[in-house]
C-alpha cells in the first residue's frame, strides 16, 4: 500500500500559486540530493480548504473536551492553566476542525482509541482520490 502520513501543517498561502509546478505540492517525489530525475507521483494546487484539499488528502481529526486536552499538556509540558489556553487561542478551534474532518477519532477516555484507528485504517486502505 503506497500513501503518505503527515502531521497538521499550516501555512499562509498567496492569493494565486502560480502556474504548475511552481508552488504546488508535489507528493511522492524523491528529494533533489539523491538526483533521480523522477516526477511526482501527484500534485496538489495549494489552496485553502475547497474541494481540491477534501478529494486530495484526508484529515483525520483526534478529539478530546478542551479541560481534559488542558490537563494533558500541562502535565504533559509542565505548564500552568494560562499558558496552556494562550496556545489554544492560535489554534483552530473544535468547529474548524470538524468541518475539515474527513475521521476523527474520539480520545475522551470513554471510548477505546485502537479500534478506531483500526477502522479508519481500514477505510484507507481501499481510498482512492
Amino acid at each position: 500500500v503506497m500513501g503518505w502520513i503527515s502531521s497538521a501543517f499550516y501555512v499562509a498561502l498567496p492569493e494565486q500559486a502560480g502556474p504548475e509546478p511552481s508552488g504546488w505540492l508535489a507528493l511522492g517525489m524523491p528529494p533533489p540530493e539523491l538526483r533521480l530525475d523522477l516526477p511526482p507521483y501527484s500534485t496538489v494546487e495549494p489552496k485553502s480548504g475547497g474541494p481540491g484539499h477534501r478529494r486530495f488528502l484526508r484529515t483525520i481529526v483526534v478529539e478530546a473536551p478542551e479541560p481534559m486536552r488542558i490537563q494533558r499538556v500541562m502535565r504533559r509540558d509542565g505548564l500552568e492553566e494560562g499558558e496552556v489556553r494562550a496556545r489554544l487561542a492560535h489554534q483552530a478551534t473544535d468547529a474548524q476542525r470538524a468541518a475539515v474532518a474527513h475521521y476523527t477519532v474520539h480520545n475522551d477516555g470513554t471510548r477505546l482509541v485502537i479500534p478506531q484507528v483500526l477502522s479508519i485504517h481500514e477505510q484507507l486502505l481501499t481510498f482512492t482520490p
